[in-house]
């Protein structure tokens, strides 16, 4: 039974069918290969005006990076002076201790003044009475 069913087998070959299939797989990656090596290439349709500020755009932006870069660095500068600074505290008593010191020496210092108009005093008077 089996050899007449070999027998009656159609004769439709599906081999062209196979030959179309495999046709129509080729092309479309022919077509999406190409569509690939299309894709990396810019396209330039935006107008020489629209570039311009695109370009103009992009170098104020750079000038912002630029100055936003030279502001942050300031400010770690201060931070850094910050950190370093002495306490605050101790920074009032010092000021008040130099306070004191610079008092006494001008107290000092008129004292000094006193003496030397004194002693001016006393030389103009010795210059008056020998000359």
């Amino acid at each position: 039974m089996s050899s007449r069913l070999r027998s009656l087998d159609s004769k439709i070959s599906f081999f062209a069918f196979a030959d179309i299939i495999t046709a129509v797989s080729g092309v479309l990656i022919f077509v999406a290969l190409l569509l690939a090596t299309d894709l990396g290439v810019p396209t330039d349709s935006r107008s020489k005006s629209e570039n311009s500020e695109i370009e103009q755009q992009l170098q104020e932006a750079f000038a912002m990076q630029v100055d936003v870069d030279a502001q942050n660095q300031r400010l770690q500068e201060l931070l850094t002076t910050a950190e370093t600074a002495p306490d605050p505290d101790k920074l009032q008593a010092d000021i008040k201790r130099l306070r004191l010191q610079l008092a006494e020496e001008q107290k000092k210092q008129a004292a000094i003044n006193d003496q030397l108009t004194e002693v001016r005093t006393l030389l103009r008077s010795v210059m008056l009475f020998s000359g």
